[in-house]
């Protein structure tokens, strides 16, 4: 009488199964989203340090530029004046 409202040992076992299952997508689907986040994270600050080496680069190549001129117009002057001695 009862039988039908009780259920069974594999009505259990499908539960069980079922939501050992659901689990683990819940996991999975989180694992995603954590991996997603960090790949986003670490192309950001890629970037970022991408970005700032390139600003050091720009200003270390200005700095030799100026030096050299400079080295360029000390040696320039001193001919002149040796030259015209």
């Amino acid at each position: 009488m009862f039988t039908n409202f009780t259920p069974g040992c594999h009505e259990l076992s499908n539960y069980a199964e079922e939501a050992v299952n659901e689990v683990k997508r819940q996991a999975v689907a989180e694992l995603h989203r954590a991996v997603t986040a960090a790949e986003v994270k670490a192309t950001v600050a890629v970037t970022a340090e991408r970005a700032r080496l390139e600003k050091v680069v720009n200003e270390v190549r200005a700095q030799a530029r100026q030096e050299a001129f400079a080295l360029l117009n000390s040696q320039e002057d001193s001919t002149e004046v040796n030259f015209f001695k």
